[in-house]
């Protein structure tokens, strides 16, 4: 079995090919010797993830990546990831 990926872009801004992220968790939990699970991954926009950061973690701002783990079990990885795709787009060009 594989990890199971839901992918949702709530962000209008950006579209990535789902299979490319599909393929990128495969190789991390692969790497992580993860060979089942389910991760959802949410691509949202500055002001949800700030608001995600805020309820969450209490930092007042935009991030670029929030994560949850919430696995229960030794051999089947469990989580959520939530992506700023502007915040992400941001960091990228001023660490170019």
């Amino acid at each position: 079995m594989a990890i199971h990926t839901e992918i949702q872009f709530v962000s209008k801004k950006v579209k990535l090919p789902k299979k490319s992220i599909d393929q990128a968790i495969q190789l991390i939990a692969s790497d992580y010797g993860w060979t089942e699970g389910e991760i959802s991954i949410a691509v949202v926009d500055d002001p949800q993830i700030h608001q995600v950061n805020l309820e969450y973690l209490q930092h007042d701002y935009p991030t670029d990546v929030i994560s949850f783990d919430t696995t229960e079990s030794d051999d089947f990885l469990e989580g959520d990831i939530i992506a700023s795709a502007q915040t992400a787009h941001r960091t990228a060009i001023e660490n170019q």
